[in-house]
């Protein structure tokens, strides 16, 4: 069986929905791990039993720490998260396919400008791939300079 990892701070509600239907209606072994409040992650629990780990803000350099096993894919949630850096390199090392799910629109503003930079100065190489709601995130990334491996459709209704 294969598993399937989502690291996403501050994880929406609706994002917890989403996985608990992917874990009633596949294969895989799918865990969300957040860093959320105590009051969220309770509500989520309950949705998603022993699927979902709250790091509560702690750092963790292997998946062994959490005490799971190595995933086959992960799903990363924003680039910039100091809680995950250490798991995405860990997961890099290990030659673990990683996806960046990024929904932000292209603005061409001075934030975006610097962001390209930072981005592609200490991000880029650890995606091996972007899951993006549409064309305005598509048309960001690919100003970021991406031009392969970016994927439409993260909310399942934007085309």
């Amino acid at each position: 069986m294969k598993n399937i990892f989502f690291l996403w701070k501050d994880a929406p509600f609706y994002a917890v929905y989403i996985i608990r239907n992917l874990i009633d209606n596949s294969k895989y072994k799918i865990k969300l791990i957040i860093k959320i409040n105590r009051k969220n992650y309770s509500q989520y629990k309950k949705i998603l039993k022993k699927n979902i780990i709250n790091t509560s803000g702690k750092t963790y350099s292997s998946w062994d720490k959490l005490k799971l096993g190595i995933p086959d894919v992960l799903f990363v949630s924003g680039w910039k998260y100091k809680e995950f850096k250490s798991l995405i390199n860990f997961s890099k090392s290990k030659k673990i396919k990683i996806v960046s799910m990024i929904d932000n629109n292209e603005k061409k503003n001075f934030r975006q400008l610097i962001g390209k930079y930072i981005f592609n100065t200490f991000f880029k190489n650890n995606f091996d791939a972007y899951w993006v709601p549409g064309e305005s995130s598509k048309k960001l990334l690919q100003s970021y300079g991406i031009k392969k491996g970016i994927f439409k459709s993260l909310y399942s209704i934007n085309g």
